[in-house]
């Protein structure tokens, strides 16, 4: 199976949450700890980037500081990138994701080219936070963050990539980012009226 490296975006203030959702109790454990274990698969390490390195070292989990804290996932890319190193593809996810699949992983993998700098699913715009980006972004990136503009929608409007339809059983993955999300997740009843990954960026 391909594998490469996995960063998950754990910096967020979770104010929506009113605590730090990534500690979330979820299926036995904290959510963080439940996405790191089901990335695992197709990943050659799994890296948290937050406000500090030791964030999650109590979870016994890998972490890097970001770079640039509180520029958002924008920031987290460059320093995925940076770790990730020259020539190299990675993962971008959103800590906050619950019931995702490694095999959506396995998908966006089998779909990198040489010509590409990113691959996501739409929905129908690109979803930025479920994704593969490349290292040769990284200049680009530091322009952009330079310039102060934050948003990954205008970094994914400026570079050629990919963009694939989402997976049959998308829908079953939740970003969760309020209480309310976490319930409905749980019960199974999909995502409550709160803000999405896309839309945060």
């Amino acid at each position: 199976m391909n594998q490469l490296p996995i960063y998950i975006l754990a910096g967020g203030r979770s104010s929506r949450f009113g605590s730090d959702k990534t500690r979330a109790q979820l299926g036995g454990g904290p959510l963080i700890a439940q996405l790191v274990r089901l990335l695992a698969p197709v990943a050659t390490g799994v890296t948290l980037i937050a406000d500090r390195a030791d964030r999650y070292a109590d979870l016994g989990l890998r972490g890097i500081a970001d770079l640039r804290p509180g520029r958002g996932p924008l920031g987290g890319l460059e320093t995925a990138l940076l770790d990730a190193g020259p020539g190299a593809w990675c993962g971008l996810i959103a800590g906050d994701w619950a019931g995702v699949r490694p095999e959506w992983l396995s998908l966006l993998m089998e779909h990198r080219r040489v010509d590409a700098r990113f691959v996501l699913f739409g929905r129908p715009r690109p979803e930025p936070l479920f994704g593969l980006y490349h290292a040769s972004l990284l200049r680009t990136v530091a322009a952009q963050l330079d310039a102060g503009r934050l948003a990954m929608r205008d970094l994914i409007a400026s570079v050629p990539g990919v963009v694939l339809p989402v997976p049959a059983d998308w829908a079953e993955a939740v970003n969760i980012n309020c209480q309310e999300d976490l319930e409905r997740f749980i019960h199974g009843k999909g995502a409550a009226q709160c803000v999405t990954s896309a839309e945060k960026s």
